[in-house]
């Protein structure tokens, strides 16, 4: 992962919350539209950037419309290129069902994005609550809501949660090592 890449900036916004997604019924992108809503009554200058797409993309865009989050929720569709969008981003939400890995995750934590996920794949174990990230139960849309606040409010937090996940990344396998031990590990077996 090169970290010099130059971030990509949303100037509309004071604070950026990133999802990079497959735009599918279990990534449950829909539970992220609906915190928002909440948060941005408090804070009308967030936003919200979805970089990816698929199956559920249309209606996505339709619920971010019902509630007139145009403005504040920006979908990039598939970007071959995610490192700029992780280096500007605050905040990165994963609020998947189920997930193996969570590899966006730890990209998200590489770049220095504090993230918020539900207690899901590698929750736990690399995203530990409170000391390198924030973990709310599945599906919770209240405990999302202040999860995000909490990060949106308090900038120290948000540090502190940033530069605990750099230490823990360090030593973990980046994306692409990760993707080699698989295919590795998936050979050895056939």
């Amino acid at each position: 992962a090169d970290l010099n890449v130059e971030p990509k900036k949303f100037p509309e916004f004071d604070k950026t919350i990133l999802m990079v997604s497959r735009l599918t019924s279990e990534k449950n992108v829909g539970l992220a539209i609906d915190a928002m809503a909440e948060v941005l009554k408090k804070h009308p200058k967030a936003g919200l950037i979805i970089v990816g797409d698929g199956p559920e993309r249309e209606a996505l865009e339709l619920k971010t419309k019902s509630y007139k989050l145009q403005a504040n929720v920006k979908f990039k569709g598939w970007q071959n290129d995610t490192a700029p969008y992780y280096k500007g981003a605050d905040i990165f939400l994963l609020t998947s069902w189920y997930e193996g890995w969570g590899m966006s995750a730890v990209e998200a934590m590489r770049y220095g994005a504090a993230v918020v996920m539900d207690d899901v794949g590698l929750a736990g174990e690399v995203v530990e609550d409170g000391k390198t990230g924030l973990v709310v139960p599945v599906g919770d849309k209240n405990a999302l809501v202040g999860a995000i606040t909490r990060l949106l409010e308090n900038d120290e937090l948000r540090r502190y949660l940033v530069e605990e996940a750099a230490k823990k990344v360090q030593k973990l396998p980046s994306a692409e090592e990760y993707y080699e031990r698989m295919v590795d590990s998936w050979q050895k077996c056939a």
